[in-house]
């Protein structure tokens, strides 16, 4: 916005000028070679008489202020963190000292227009007169006015509105009631299927080399058959590992029994190694048994709803072939 607005040689004041060395004007308008005739006398008895003459003889300089001015728009965000950015406009106004000289003005009461035409009319509307006269009563001052131009940055302000959420989970108790009767603890125990499943065969150790295995068909069934064959390439066994995982009930005491027999006769280099949850319970070695072999039982306690069994078959570093035969495996548990 403008603060001064100048019109030809005619001045509507709005801002007040500045000298450049007010005291120095002083002296000048006194000063020899001025001609204190009514052209200068009423220029220097009317309020707008600096005015007046910085605008005839164009000592009017104009500076521009730029004011920076800051529009908002907020933008809310929610559950997400943000950082608020405030620019603060700090606008300086320099209010410029008044310039009436008591012992010049002899009348206040006339609006700058009828000042202005007074002067006009003291110096016979001559622009010779009114030059001259300006002249000495400015000396060599100007007037500097200085406008006022707003610049609008929009600027953006992020707001966080953070909501928590409790969300309370309750502590759900599920009790289980085990049935020791009511689910088989293993199945296919009597490989009668001619299917190893849920049998699987068990990952061997770094020192040990696979068997094979076969079902046989005998007068009631199948029964398992592993063929162990003697070590080679640095292998301290030959081995044929039978794992299934039991459904048990923790704190039950079963009974695992199962039929077996050895037809190498490889003596102490044959074992049957029996593991409950990977601790051996039981070893079978290769000894005297009848023709139609041997039946083993060994009783466990259970510590949780699922048991893994692992039966290894292992022929030590011995020259030969060990067959191991497994039929009828069963796990009950012990109510009384």
């Amino acid at each position: 916005m403008k603060a001064t607005t100048i019109s030809g040689a005619l001045l509507a004041l709005a801002v007040p000028a500045v000298l450049a060395n007010p005291v120095d004007n002083l002296l000048a308008r006194g000063g020899p070679g001025c001609n204190a005739d009514n052209c200068l006398r009423a220029i220097r008895g009317r309020e707008v008489g600096y005015d007046f003459c910085y605008s005839t003889l164009g000592r009017i300089t104009t500076t521009t202020n730029v004011i920076t001015a800051y529009t908002t728009d907020t933008t809310t965000v929610t559950d997400y963190i943000a950082t608020a950015t405030v620019y603060a406009t700090t606008v300086t106004t320099v209010v410029l000292p008044h310039r009436d000289e008591p012992r010049d003005l002899i009348k206040r009461t006339d609006s700058p227009a009828q000042q202005t035409a007074s002067i006009i009319k003291a110096c016979t509307t001559s622009s010779a007169s009114i030059s001259s006269a300006c002249s000495c009563y400015l000396g060599d001052s100007t007037s500097t006015i200085t406008e006022e131009t707003t610049t609008t940055v929009p600027v953006t302000v992020t707001e966080t509105d953070s909501e928590t959420l409790t969300v309370e989970i309750p502590t759900f108790v599920v009790t289980s009631t085990c049935h020791p009767l009511a689910t088989p603890v293993l199945r296919n125990g009597g490989f009668d299927s001619g299917k190893l499943e849920p049998w699987t065969i068990g990952d061997l150790p770094s020192d040990s080399q696979a068997g094979s295995y076969s079902f046989v068909p005998v007068i009631l069934g199948k029964v398992f058959k592993a063929v162990l064959s003697t070590p080679t390439h640095g292998n301290l066994y030959s081995k044929v590992d039978l794992v299934q995982n039991l459904v048990t009930c923790p704190g039950v005491k079963y009974e695992l029994s199962f039929w077996y027999r050895f037809d190498g006769r490889k003596g102490s280099s044959t074992d049957i190694e029996i593991f409950i949850d990977g601790t051996k319970i039981s070893d079978i070695n290769d000894g005297t048994q009848s023709l139609f072999g041997a039946t083993f039982s060994k009783k466990f306690i259970a510590t949780s709803t699922t048991t893994v069994l692992e039966v290894d078959l292992v022929l030590g570093h011995v020259t030969g072939t060990e067959t191991i035969y497994l039929d009828g495996f069963s796990v009950l548990p012990v109510l009384f």
